[in-house]
């Protein structure tokens, strides 16, 4: 039946109507069960009416639900009264789940009954219950009457009669409010049932109010944050907050659409498992699809997939139980999506939620658009204020730093608080400077922090001149990490023109935070402020540039002077004033520069000033000038034009230095060169000398000079040479007590004295009179005095001689040092020559007579002597006898024989001393071989015994026939050379002996082996001749196949000795008359390893080892005894192998007669490849024919 547009559905339409069916209550008449249940109609509607007016003062229906409850279930007269809600459980099945409960006095409360918290409508108790509310019917009835499984779940809660009511908030059926009696069971009126539809729907009117209001409040609340959020992303976390209180939002999001990019950036996000989404180009996602449609979207899992499958989305992100957005416009104009989702199966969103989010989106969408019209309109404002606060600082700040630290903290604070500050560049080194003012970056980071061009994006914005804006510094392999938390960076140049000076860098830890708006402003600051620090440094190298040159005017060591266009003096420096001869400035000033000038330059002064006047500059005019006592002096002036602010000649600007030390310093110069060039062309020490007298002569006009050579260890001085009129005291020797060179030498200082009169009996200057004045100077190289110049003319010797003549010392000193030590190198480099000439004959040959004659012949030339032979020490006869000479005028020398200890050269050799001669004449007592040496007229004598490892091997003797000059290298290298005598005759000794050792025991070895091997035919008599012959043969065939000379011998040991092994055979099988059967074979096969054993101990025999070891191997490998095949076995024993079956064939055996040759000829061509090696096959077999 009906009733107020619902329908009521009994389980049992045969039961009374109203009243208990109890006992006490069975006589009650129909008509007083209809009262009563009038009198509870009226009585709930009662009930309603209050609480309808109740629901309407509150805001949140919750808040009076339990009071209206209970009054329903007094006035009804009811055990319970309860209400149930719906939801969608975690399954994403619908179920429902009781809120609210009253019960009656002793009745057992069921809020808490696990069975009535998310039942879900698809088990049995509910499924009648989900069917028929759905539709708006009313169940009642008595539980007895219901199906078992509802009799069931309502009997465990002792209800014995029940009434249940479906809710229905707008068209949505929001759950059901019930009646229960467990007291008995009752027949419930129309009149209770219409009262109690009432009820329900005043609490669908109440729930769907409450809605609204939050829906409303909410979007207060959002115009609220759009006015009290001081930006965008405060504004975003109101938003976040309030939506969470209308519906499930622990995963939320706002996608802004910017159409001239083409870009869909996410600038808030909050989400379990996604990270947060970058800028991208709209794609197929669940977002973009509500941008496409322009509608809301509820996509549950069926949905999503249905959508999936027709091409419309794809997955992206995490995916998620319900995605819940819906579209944020502005004038039917979508510039984003508004939504939410749940990863969690019991949290799903309804149509409700989106009729919800809907609504709300507008509001959201507006405080969106109106907080970004903000922030530009606040962005456009910060701009223009930044612009002129930085412009001004420009005009007001004191310095480049000044300037830089104020538009940091101006910008910083302004535009951009996380990371902002100058980098400028260094262009010496080419990098990258942080400037102290940086901010978000710390102090050791900007002391440390250099980037080179080209490195990082600040890097590569100084090398470009290009700005580099980023949104992901993740995605942009040159950047510089400095600080990880940073996500994008905004980098722009400071240009003036084209020339970079550094760059304005800002990082934020947002991903993109910069906007092309950003980078525009800032390119236009950093414009400005690049021109702004130029104008800086402009400045400041001005005042730098003012100061300076101030301070070079004043302490200028050149003159300076200002003059009108006429030669007036309007301004000058102290050094102009001094360099005149003026105490001060003052004094100078208003003279005319013409009064300075001496005669000779006066014209050339004006012709010079007419010049400059017309070029504008004239450099480096070089004058006489007169001082204010009339002394003169030179002078080098640059001049140049002065104009005034209208470009119009005023006056001169002079710049002048004295230059007489300059002067004086290029004549010294060039008389220095003009000697140096002598000397460079002086081939020699001796052709130095003269150079050096005349040219200082010549330079210094002197009347004499003279060389002198010595030192103070020496004692003496030596006059090499003089000319001039001390010309003649060339080669005299001056001792250093009677002169002033001692004087000279001693202290390594010049002197000179002019008062020297020409007969002077000083014996202080003796030699050297004739002149009055003298000059004494020391000739210093390598910090030791070699001699002294000496110089004298008839006038006064003055400093500047000096000087020049100290130079000239000087140069001729290390001049002559040089030479003497070339002509040092020279010889030494000789003498080396000659011991290696020597070595080589020594070591090359074994002949003792090529080896003296060649250390003779060096001998002879290096010691520069007449004459030099080698006596060499026989043990035997205890005497030294001749063996080589050089330079005799006669043979008489060859008959040397001289015994040791006689004359002065027996003792020499006995007591080991060298011997010297310096006058043979005056020898006593008298050189033993006068009468046989007396037709050579010889002076001088040398003698040194030669010894090598202690022994006396003989004596080197040297001859010369006038006195000779000779220092301490002559004699090093006299008996160096005397070494290698000793050895050349040690080494042929040596020789000779060790030869005749070898022969002698080369004899031995091969007689050992003959006998080794007659013993060896002498027990074999079947191999009797057997060894010779292969032995011959096996020569003859290594020989035709190129084998060296050195193998010969150990081919020929190796032959003989090719069976020495059958000396362990046992004789029953060595002399066995018959052939050997398989075991006695397999002994006889032994023999080469018993000969490898026997034979290897033996040093010399190794390379002799290959024949005896392997000359039973066969070229197929089928050989023994280690069954060695083809190149494997060694050359010699194939050679052998093949000469030995060829003797072995044609001799006669005990058991068998020898083949003829052409058998055995035959039979060897045969086993050619399978026996014997081919190649030496093909060789062999010709010798054989």
């Amino acid at each position: 039946m009906s009733n107020g547009g619902a329908e009521i559905s009994s389980p049992d339409d045969t039961c009374q109507k109203g009243g208990f069916l109890s006992t006490s209550s069975a006589a009650d008449s129909s008509t007083s069960r209809a009262e009563i249940a009038l009198r509870r109609h009226d009585a709930i509607l009662g009930v309603v009416g209050t609480g309808a007016t109740q629901f309407l003062k509150s805001s949140d229906w919750e808040d009076n639900v339990s009071e209206f409850l209970q009054r329903l279930g007094e006035a009804a007269d009811v055990s319970r009264a309860y209400i149930f809600q719906n939801s969608i459980g975690q399954n994403g099945i619908r179920v429902t789940s009781q809120k609210f409960e009253w019960r009656a006095a002793n009745i057992e409360p069921q809020i808490d009954n696990p069975l009535l918290q998310d039942a879900p409508f698809d088990s049995p108790p509910f499924l009648r219950l989900r069917e028929e509310m759905r539709q708006g019917k009313v169940l009642y009835g008595n539980v007895s009457n219901w199906s078992p499984d509802e009799k069931m779940l309502l009997e465990q809660q002792k209800v014995q009669s029940i009434v249940l009511a479906p809710i229905f908030v707008g068209q949505e059926w929001w759950g059901f409010m019930g009646f229960d009696e467990c007291r008995g069971e009752r027949d419930w009126q129309p009149a209770e049932i219409d009262a109690l539809q009432a009820a329900t729907g005043i609490l669908g009117t109440a729930i769907e109010r409450t809605r609204v209001a939050r829906v409303l409040i909410s979007t207060i609340h959002i115009a609220e944050a759009a006015h009290s959020a001081g930006n965008l992303n405060e504004l975003y976390k109101a938003i976040h907050a309030i939506i969470g209180e209308l519906m499930p939002a622990r995963n939320f999001y706002i996608a802004l659409y910017d159409p001239g990019d083409d870009l869909l950036s996410f600038p808030y996000q909050v989400d379990e498992y996604d990270e947060p989404f970058p800028p991208v180009r709209p794609g197929r996602g669940l977002t973009e699809y509500v941008l496409r449609t322009g509608e809301p979207l509820l996509a549950t899992p069926e949905i999503f997939n249905e959508l999936t499958r027709r091409g419309e989305v794809e997955q992206l992100g995490a995916p998620s139980i319900d995605w819940l957005g819906v579209p944020l416009k502005i004038q039917d104009k979508t510039i984003g999506v508004l939504a939410v989702q749940s990863y969690t199966p019991g949290v799903r969103f309804s149509d409700a939620h989106k009729d919800i989010l809907g609504f709300v989106s507008n509001q959201v969408a507006m405080a969106i658009e109106r907080k970004r019209a903000e922030e530009a309109l606040q962005q456009k404002l910060d701009a223009l204020s930044v612009l002129h606060t930085v412009a001004t600082v420009g005009a007001e700040a004191t310095s480049e730093d000044d300037l830089i630290e104020r538009a940091t903290t101006i910008i910083g604070e302004v535009l951009f608080p996380d990371n902002f500050g100058f980098m400028l560049l260094d262009r010496l080194k080419g990098e990258l400077y942080t400037h102290p003012s940086y901010r978000g970056v710390s102090d050791d980071i900007i002391q440390n922090l250099r980037i080179p061009l080209g490195v990082g994006i600040t890097g590569c914005v100084a090398a470009t001149g290009m700005p580099i804006r980023t949104g992901d510094v993740s995605k942009q392999p040159e950047y510089l990490e400095i600080h990880h938390e940073m996500r994008s960076e905004l980098c722009v140049p400071l240009k003036v023109g084209q020339r970079v000076l550094g760059v304005l860098n800002t990082e934020s830890v947002k991903a993109d935070k910069f906007s092309e708006a950003d980078e525009r402003l800032l390119d236009t600051l950093a414009g400005q402020l690049a021109t702004a620090i130029e104008r800086k440094r402009s400045e400041d190298a001005l005042r730098t540039s003012e100061a300076q040159y101030r301070s070079l005017v004043e302490t200028s060591l050149d003159a300076i002077t200002l003059t009108d266009l006429n030669g007036i003096i309007m301004f000058a420096n102290q050094q102009a004033a001094s360099l005149q001869g003026f105490d001060s400035v003052h004094e100078l000033t208003g003279h005319n520069v013409y009064e300075f000038i001496a005669p000779e330059s006066l014209q050339a002064a004006q012709d010079n000033a007419r010049l400059t006047y017309e070029q504008g500059s004239k450099k480096d005019m070089e004058y006489t000038v007169l001082r204010r006592d009339g002394s003169r002096f030179p002078v080098e002036l640059s001049a140049s034009l002065v104009m005034d602010s209208n470009g119009n000649p005023v006056g001169f600007l002079g710049v002048s230095r004295d230059i007489t030390e300059r002067k004086r310093r290029e004549q010294e110069r060039e008389a220095i060169m003009a000697v140096a060039a002598a000397l460079r062309a002086a081939p020699n020490r001796a052709e130095m000398i003269p150079v050096i007298l005349n040219s200082i002569s010549d330079l210094l006009n002197l009347d004499g000079a003279a060389l002198i050579l010595g030192s103070v260890s020496s004692g003496a001085l030596h006059i090499e040479l003089a000319c001039g009129c001390w010309s003649q005291l060339t080669g005299e020797h001056i001792s250093l007590a009677d002169t002033a060179c001692m004087q000279v030498l001693e202290s390594g200082e010049a002197s000179f004295c002019n008062q020297l009169a020409s007969e002077s009996s000083d014996s202080n200057m003796y030699p050297f009179k004739g002149v009055q004045s003298v000059a004494y100077v020391p000739l210093i190289a390598q910090n030791q005095a070699a001699g002294v110049l000496c110089v004298g003319r008839g006038d006064e010797i003055q400093a500047d001689d000096m000087r020049i003549l100290t130079a000239v010392a000087d140069m001729a000193a290390n001049a002559i040092h040089r030479a003497t030590l070339h002509e040092q190198t020279q010889r030494r480099v000789q003498r080396l020559a000659a011991l290696r000439s020597v070595d080589m004959a020594i070591s090359s040959s074994l002949d003792l007579r090529v080896s003296l004659n060649v250390l003779l012949d060096q001998l002879t030339i290096q010691l520069n002597v007449d004459a030099a032979d080698v006596l060499v020490f026989s043990p035997f006869t205890r005497t030294l006898e001749f063996a080589a000479g050089r330079g005799f005028r006669s043979n008489n020398i060859n008959h040397t024989r001289v015994r040791i200890g006689e004359g002065i050269t027996g003792r020499a050799v006995l007591d080991r001393q060298v011997v010297i001669l310096d006058n043979l004449a005056e020898t006593n007592p008298s050189f033993l071989r006068d009468r046989m040496l007396a037709t050579e007229t010889f002076y001088v004598y040398y003698a040194v015994p030669l010894i090598a490892k202690g022994q006396l091997k003989g004596l080197l003797e040297v001859f010369h026939r006038s006195p000779l000059s000779n220092d301490s290298e002559w004699l090093d290298f006299f008996e160096t050379l005397a070494g290698q005598a000793a050895i050349a005759i040690d080494n042929a000794t040596l020789f000779n002996d060790l030869q005749r050792s070898n022969m002698e025991l080369a004899l031995a070895y091969d007689t050992t082996l003959e006998g080794w091997v007659h013993a060896l035919d002498m027990r074999d008599r079947e191999t009797e001749g057997h060894t010779k012959r292969v032995t011959e043969m096996t020569l003859r065939l290594a020989v035709a196949m190129g084998r060296s000379e050195s193998e010969m011998v150990h081919i020929r040991r190796g032959a003989l000795l090719h069976d020495i092994g059958k000396i362990a055979i046992p004789d029953q099988i060595l002399q066995k008359p018959g052939p050997l059967n398989a075991r006695e074979w397999e002994i006889m096969r032994q023999h080469p390893v018993y000969a490898h054993e026997l034979l290897a101990p033996i040093s010399f025999l190794h390379p002799a080892l290959e024949i005896p070891y392997c000359h039973h191997e066969r070229w197929d490998g089928s050989g023994y005894p280690r069954g060695l095949k083809g190149e494997q076995i060694p050359r010699v024993a194939r050679i052998f192998a093949l000469v030995d079956v060829w003797d072995a064939l044609r001799s006669d055996r005990p058991y068998r007669k020898g083949w003829a040759d052409e058998q055995v000829y035959y039979h060897l061509h045969k086993q050619s490849g399978s026996h014997f090696d081919p190649e030496i096959t093909a060789l062999f077999l010709p010798m054989i024919e």
